[in-house]
């Protein structure tokens, strides 16, 4: 299991949505955690290229942009941390099209809840810890 902080960057232009998204995480009461936020395209695919965080979760609108363009321009540019797509826009398409450039997970937020967003970062993080 994973015992050292879990470091997350939540990337979403609206503060609201990052808002929920942060608490439905927040406690995570096994772990500490550092819950990041990037609100605009140029700070996250920054942030994720550094490789600073244990995992990225990625809004599907970001302004005129979107959460594909900025996994597949950040895993161009080195990213090589879990990204989770989190959509209201949801299709079987789309779907597809995040796991071939690379997304880790794609959750849907109209069947989003908390225990399945702990369920799938808490799979992921340990699917990453082994690979190490």
């Amino acid at each position: 299991m994973i015992n050292d902080e879990i470091r997350i960057l939540l990337v979403d232009d609206d503060e609201d949505e990052y808002i929920i998204m942060r608490d439905l995480i927040r406690d995570m009461s096994a772990w500490r955690l550092q819950i990041d936020w990037a609100s605009d395209y140029a700070t996250a695919v920054s942030l994720m290229c550094s490789n600073q965080y244990d995992l990225y979760l990625v809004d599907y609108l970001l302004g005129i942009e979107n959460g594909l363009l900025l996994a597949n321009d950040a895993i161009a540019q080195g990213c090589i941390t879990p990204i989770i797509l989190v959509t209201g826009f949801g299709s079987p398409e789309l779907t597809t099209q995040a796991l071939q450039v690379g997304v880790t997970a794609y959750l849907n937020k109209e069947e989003l809840n908390k225990p399945r967003l702990v369920e799938t970062i808490i799979d992921i993080l340990n699917i990453a810890n082994s690979k190490m």
